[in-house]
């Protein structure tokens, strides 16, 4: 947020301090910022990252000042910022080095004396005088010294972190309208919260879904196009906004946590991931709009829900060709009427709504692997025929919680499954996959 070659100055004006002190009030609400922090107006921190010789002597100075007022880490900071700071220091240092000078002397000629104190008091006092001056002359030098090299070191770590934020894909290069090159932090989006939930996921092995599964899954919910998904077991969020970058204009995602921590995280980092330009104008392509996270069981949900939908039709049941007995003109009547009658079955059955209620498109399963069935289970009078039923771990877990789920869904002629193989998120030494269901109903 300041040029590379800047440095800490002394010089400062009183209404820059002032107005960037407004500004400080009046974007302390925007919505720029970490994962769970949100410090002002990231956006406009334009630095330069390779100052032109031919700028003006100013820049580096102005650049400098503004870092200090728009970034500060103490409430001293904020009121006092590091030039002012050094001013006062530097200031005050050289006005008790002149009280030392000019006392030490009227003390030597003499020309303090007075006539109230004796000669050993008169002594006496002045010597304190210089001591006290002396001793502040040294603190506030040493104040203003340390002071000066601690904006230095900040300097050179705000390089770095610039360097690293560049090279991580968080701040991006770009020339002014003046042709020098600038870096500034790129905006909070969908993307850029899911950058930082794949960092922490690397750096703490955070148990998300990972980058290589997740393109999977997106691929799936950009085939299917649903228009009603929904997930259990929600985390951070990271697989709700890969499956809400894929899903239609009219699609949604209905998301259940059960653990109160990471529904508010999920809550949050979808409110962030909303915030980029791309939907500044289309607001009906918010994320935080299109998916609904839920704090509840998610069986306990399913329960709920399917008590007030309707159940799905039975298939017609095919006769056997010895038992046709009926004459020929029977047999076309009847053929006749089974075929509409199996068309019209075969429409509603193939509808994702029932009674205007709808049904499930697309059904991710992430919760506890043990109780994968379970949720399936209870989630199946909501799913749709044709539904796409996917569940992650199906390769690490394949002979632990996850058995009991791909038996069922192997040996049942209600699914037609098959495993896509992958890696364990965050390891490419592991195995894993997800298993890809499809609901025949």
């Amino acid at each position: 947020r300041q040029p590379v070659q800047a440095k800490a100055t002394n010089c400062c004006s009183p209404c820059l301090i002032g107005r960037h002190v407004l500004r400080r009030f009046a974007f302390k609400n925007r919505s720029q910022g970490h994962l769970l922090h949100l410090p002002f107006d990231r956006q406009r921190q334009g630095v330069s990252t390779n100052a032109s010789p031919g700028d003006d002597s100013e820049k580096p100075s102005r650049r400098a000042l503004e870092d200090e007022l728009r970034d500060p880490k103490t409430a001293l900071e904020y009121f006092l910022p590091r030039p002012l700071r050094i001013g006062f220091f530097a200031i005050t240092s050289v006005s008790c080095l002149i009280a030392v000078v000019l006392g030490g002397v009227n003390l030597m000629q003499g020309s303090m004396a007075d006539p109230l104190l004796s000669g050993d008091q008169q002594s006496s006092t002045v010597a304190t005088d210089l001591v006290v001056n002396l001793i502040g002359c040294v603190v506030f030098a040493a104040l203003a010294v340390a002071d000066k090299q601690a904006g230095e070191q900040r300097i050179v770590q705000r390089k770095e972190l610039r360097q690293k934020q560049i090279k991580s894909g968080d701040r991006e290069v770009y020339l002014n309208d003046e042709g020098e090159r600038m870096s500034r932090l790129k905006e909070v989006d969908d993307a850029w919260i899911l950058r930082r939930l794949e960092r922490w996921g690397r750096k703490d092995a955070m148990p998300f879904l990972g980058d290589k599964k997740g393109a999977i899954l997106q691929s799936l919910v950009e085939d299917k196009k649903p228009k009603l998904a929904v997930e259990v077991g929600t985390m951070a969020g990271y697989s709700a906004i890969l499956i809400g970058q894929k899903l239609p204009k009219d699609g949604r995602l209905v998301t259940y946590e059960r653990d109160l921590f990471w529904f508010l995280a999920a809550k949050r980092f979808l409110w962030q991931a909303s915030q980029g330009s791309n939907v500044k104008n289309r607001p009906e392509e918010r994320l935080d709009r299109k998916i609904n996270v839920e704090f509840c069981e998610a069986i306990a949900a399913f329960q709920k829900w399917s008590a007030t939908m309707p159940p799905l039709p039975s298939p017609p049941i095919e006769n056997d060709s010895e038992g046709n007995s009926s004459d020929q003109s029977e047999q076309t009547a009847s053929s006749s009427s089974s075929s509409s009658s199996s068309s019209s079955s075969s429409s509603s059955s193939s509808s994702s709504t029932d009674g205007g209620m709808q049904r499930i498109e697309l059904l991710f399963l992430d919760g506890i692997p043990k109780d994968t069935l379970s949720y399936l289970k209870a989630a199946e009078p909501l799913l749709a025929p044709g539904c796409l039923v996917i569940a992650d771990n199906a390769g690490v877990f394949a002979q632990g919680g996850m058995k009991p789920y791909l038996e069922y869904v192997r040996d049942n002629p209600r699914y037609k499954t098959s495993y896509i193989e992958s890696t364990l998120e965050w390891r490419d030494d592991v195995v894993d996959g997800l298993e890809v269901s499809i609901f025949l109903g």
